[in-house]
């Protein structure tokens, strides 16, 4: 990354050097908004695989039964800020 820079023009050494740092920490991740049912879907899914999620309490990790009962306070919509 050192000589990538030192190579570069003066004028655009910040910008080439921010894009090649987002290329290379963004490579092979995926960044979309999911919706309602998507993220329920996984939630489950993580915890069907054994992944303990406190959500609901900090001291009991939460089933997927519970997941189901209280799908309208795990999604919170956030409200406008303007």
């Amino acid at each position: 990354m050192l000589d990538y820079a030192i190579s570069l023009p003066k004028a655009h050494k910040d910008a080439m050097i921010n894009a090649k740092l987002d290329e290379a920490f963004t490579s092979g991740v995926e960044v979309r908004l999911l919706n309602k049912e998507e993220y329920f879907d996984r939630l489950k899914n993580k915890v069907r695989k054994g992944q303990s999620l406190f959500l609901l309490d900090s001291f009991k990790p939460i089933t997927v039964d519970e997941i189901e009962a209280n799908q309208d306070a795990l999604w919170v919509t956030p409200k406008k800020l303007f």
